[in-house]
């Protein structure tokens, strides 16, 4: 017996996303979020343009546990993976396969994206698949990412325009913001003055965001207001983990006395580490 759950609806996002981003959030969606080493990652990508081709928002930012890694080998757990490249493109070992970034809820976000450019909105919905149980997480998460692009999406768009293809902008309503009157070194300071205003209003946009958010937190805080997923109480975790630890018992043996998921356990075991290690 079990229960099943539809999803109906998406969420709308407006401005549409254009490519690259569009392209980079479509592979994000449907990979495994798997957790990875960083120092790693940055080794096998010591360029920043390399790393802009494989970063999700294309600022060669990894992220937390290389949350925003966009794999070319080991986007999921195929046959080939487990045989040859097990431990590729920042895996470490067995646990990290089944452990999450940081900051990703799941290992599999099930949301697909699709574009509507004729209405200028992009749309962010379920993508059918089974166990979606962090569905919403993901949700919160992935507007939360976006909204922290504000001007900062324009930014990247006018920087990839006018200096990587190298194209010139006219601003209508702006004429001082006309990089076709000036080839000259007056002209890319005038980008580049820009690009510093945009970027100042960027900063701006989620330092606000940020404070307004926290003061709204405290205040939730004072009514007595519980945020976040319910803590999970495991009991004799004292008496399994160390027996997982030690080789005597298998993870599937571990979490099944612990009466837990797998995907629970390994987020367990996670924090549990890493608080031993803060200490």
């Amino acid at each position: 017996m079990g229960t099943y759950t539809d999803f109906t609806g998406a969420i709308r996002i407006t401005p549409c996303l254009k490519e690259p981003l569009a392209g980079r959030f479509r592979q994000f969606l449907g990979i495994r979020h798997m957790k990875r080493d960083v120092k790693i990652l940055e080794a096998l990508f010591p360029a920043l343009e390399e790393r802009k081709a494989v970063t999700l928002f294309g600022d060669g930012d990894f992220g937390e546990d290389g949350a925003f890694f966009l794999p070319i080998h080991t986007r999921d757990l195929t046959r080939r993976i487990c045989l040859h490249e097990r431990y590729a493109e920042g895996l470490t070992d067995e646990r990290d396969m089944n452990m999450t970034p940081g900051p990703c809820p799941s290992l599999y976000c099930d949301l697909e994206l699709r574009n509507d450019p004729d209405n200028g909105h992009s749309y962010l919905g379920w993508n059918e698949a089974e166990k979606a149980y962090y569905i919403t997480d993901w949700i919160g998460y992935i507007a939360e990412w976006l909204s922290k692009l504000g001007y900062s999406g324009i930014r990247t768009e006018w920087e990839y325009l006018t200096k990587t293809l190298g194209v010139d902008i006219v601003v209508l309503d702006t004429p001082i913001l006309d990089t076709t009157r000036y080839k000259d070194l007056l002209g890319s300071v005038i980008t580049d003055i820009v690009l510093a205003v945009l970027s100042f209003g960027a900063q701006l946009e989620v330092d606000t965001k940020s404070k307004a958010q926290a003061e709204g937190i405290a205040a939730a805080h004072l009514k007595g207001v519980k945020f976040g997923r319910p803590k999970c109480s495991v009991k004799d975790w004292d008496i399994y983990y160390p027996k997982w630890k030690q080789g005597e018992i298998t993870a599937v043996e571990c979490y099944r006395q612990l009466g837990v998921s797998a995907s629970t356990f390994y987020r367990l075991v996670h924090k549990f580490e890493s608080e031993e290690k803060a200490r």
